[in-house]
């Protein structure tokens, strides 16, 4: 697997936390289930984003902005802890 440059890493992280925000209201229109299980799936997808970008040496403050969390909730999901919006 080619190593992607960090332009494109913050950019996948910008895009998957753009896809939670856009797609979160829209998954309120099916039943509960599904709405936990599209979120569900967003969550992944911008975890995923996060531990690739950390894990190739973007800088943790970089990630946060991009995904537009607090450092420390990024700190926490690279810890393992599970992501929770409420």
């Amino acid at each position: 697997m080619a190593t992607l440059p960090p332009d494109d890493l913050r950019r996948a992280v910008r895009e998957a936390a753009r896809r939670l925000r856009v797609d979160t209201p829209r998954l309120t229109s099916g039943s509960a289930e599904a709405y936990q299980a599209g979120l569900d799936v967003r969550l992944d997808d911008l975890r995923e984003a996060i531990l690739t970008a950390w894990g190739r040496g973007v800088p943790v403050s970089d990630i946060a902005a991009d995904a537009e969390l607090t450092v420390s909730t990024v700190d926490e999901w690279i810890a393992g802890v599970t992501p929770r919006i409420s």
